[in-house]
């Protein structure tokens, strides 16, 4: 989506220079775009620079919902915080904005109901999402020519909540800006230290 010049995105949770695996095409496509939703707990001066409309919502944590870990589980959960009477979960958001647009299917009162909806709707995708995964027996790597960058994303990066905890990033494992090179390829490189 952020290389094919979308002109609209609804961003929900997302902040494109930290969350997308290539952050200056991402980002580059919000700043470029016509009109920019962002739905978030957080406001940055970077959102200021791209969004046109920021609605706020819940974090995680302030919210009731579902997730679906990789072997297909599903775990349920009940907000664990209460929000002031301003904020609503994202769900709740996205339910308002599709009933002033008049689309069908937003007339959840619950997280629960979306829940039983969504496992509704899978049940004719079962066959395919209890495919058993396996890694390739072997990977193609490409001849590239030079250093490859294989990136890593710090344990306290991952989202917007833990990104702002001060506590987490004062912490040894928040230490994400680190380059690990052999030696023989940075005595090659001509790197000293």
């Amino acid at each position: 989506m952020f290389s094919d010049g979308m002109s609209a995105f609804v961003l929900l949770n997302l902040e494109p220079q930290q969350d997308c695996a290539n952050a200056a095409v991402a980002s580059q496509a919000v700043h470029a775009a016509d009109f920019v939703i962002c739905l978030t707990p957080y406001i940055t001066d970077d959102m200021r620079a791209y969004a046109d409309v920021v609605l706020p919502v819940a974090t995680f944590a302030e919210t009731s919902g579902t997730y679906v870990n990789v072997e297909g589980k599903w775990q349920s959960f009940a907000a664990s915080a209460q929000t002031s009477d301003d904020i609503k979960p994202a769900w709740k958001v996205l339910r308002v904005m599709g009933n002033l647009l008049n689309i069908a299917g937003f007339d959840y009162l619950t997280s629960e109901e979306v829940r039983d909806e969504l496992k509704h709707q899978l049940e004719t995708l079962a066959p395919i999402l209890k495919q058993k995964w396996q890694c390739p027996a072997r990977l193609t790597i490409s001849a590239a020519k030079g250093l490859t960058r294989i990136g890593h994303l710090g344990m306290y990066s991952t989202d917007m909540l833990v990104r702002r905890a001060a506590a987490l990033q004062a912490t040894a494992d928040a230490l994400i800006e680190t380059a690990i090179v052999h030696s023989a390829t940075a005595k090659k490189q001509g790197i000293a230290d």
